[in-house]
């Protein structure tokens, strides 16, 4: 199997690392990819320290449950 095709099937370690890296592909700016590595790691540190679950594990209810605390 080609390294490309383990990367494809493997899971990230740090998957809001893995999506930024992909903004900068994606030619986005360094104030985009900060805005939404400052989000993304709000919403890690919600579903770890308020829901004890981790990132990958998290569903719909975790992100709407987040979402109302900003509220």
């Amino acid at each position: 199997m080609s390294e490309t095709a383990e990367r494809t099937t493997d899971a990230p370690d740090d998957p809001v690392a893995y999506f930024l890296q992909d903004l900068t592909y994606h030619g986005k700016t360094e104030r985009t990819r900060d805005s939404y590595e400052r989000v993304l790691r709000d919403f890690e540190a919600f579903v770890r320290n308020e829901r004890a679950t981790e990132l990958a594990a998290a569903t719909q209810r975790e992100c709407m449950a987040w979402v109302h605390t900003l509220r």
